[in-house]
């Protein structure tokens, strides 16, 4: 017997900034199975992957930056999320021509 298989078009879902509410939001999606319906895109300015910006105080009295990260370094990648750092998002979406304006300088995926 023979089957043809269609994939499912999953949407496509853009978080703007890699901060600890973006991050946080990514976490959600993944423990509630959204990554099933959505492509998951996160766009952060920073290189770094998210870090608790609450106690970055501590860092420059010894914390190292890794004690820091709200997660491990290969989160994104474990996950199937992509994140896409060192980009600096225009203010406005072009939702009707379905892209995110953004800088192209130094983009950095993982």
């Amino acid at each position: 017997m023979n089957s043809i298989v269609t994939p499912i078009k999953r949407e496509t879902l853009i978080i703007v900034g890699n901060g600890m509410v973006g991050h946080h939001c990514v976490e959600q999606l993944v423990e509630r199975g959204a990554l099933g319906r959505y492509q998951v895109h996160v766009y952060g300015e920073e290189r770094q992957r998210a870090y608790d910006r609450v106690h970055l105080s501590e860092y420059f009295g010894g914390r190292d930056a890794e004690s820091l990260a709200m997660c491990e370094a290969d989160y994104y990648t474990s996950t199937a999320c992509r994140r896409t750092s060192a980009c600096r998002c225009w203010r406005s979406i072009a939702s009707a021509a379905k892209c995110l304006p953004a800088s192209a300088a130094s983009l950095t995926t993982s």
